[in-house]
């Protein structure tokens, strides 16, 4: 399982991608975007209101890589690929994938998915 340790600890579980980080309030409450998004009770009846924490892009990116690899070893690039573009394929961070997801599927799928690395 792809994760980092220390003042930044990211990993995932089966169902979300964790992200915390020591220093991380990103004043999500001062942007524009709060504006939108409503609080939410929980199945316990607490309201639960957005948050969010901010990282340094140099960790995302080891997190990426690390994930990345997992991706290719489950044989699923082509899979989220297809599913990123086609969901945020109009999304700015989405062009570079939109523009490379063909090439960087063929690119992997040859490549070894043994399970541990040696």
């Amino acid at each position: 399982m792809a994760y980092i340790r220390g003042t930044n600890y990211i990993w995932h579980d089966d169902d979300h991608v964790h992200f915390w980080a020591a220093d991380g309030l990103d004043n999500w409450q001062e942007s524009g975007w709060i504006e939108d998004v409503q609080s939410k009770p929980t199945e316990g009846g607490d309201e639960v209101g957005p948050c969010g924490v901010a990282l340094n892009q140099a960790v995302a990116d080891l997190y990426v890589v690390m994930r990345f690899a997992e991706l290719v070893q489950q044989r699923r690039v082509r899979e989220i690929a297809e599913r990123a573009v086609s969901e945020y394929g109009g999304n700015g961070g989405c062009l570079a994938l939109r523009a490379l997801a063909p090439s960087l599927s063929r690119s992997v799928e040859g490549l070894s998915a043994r399970d541990e690395p040696r």
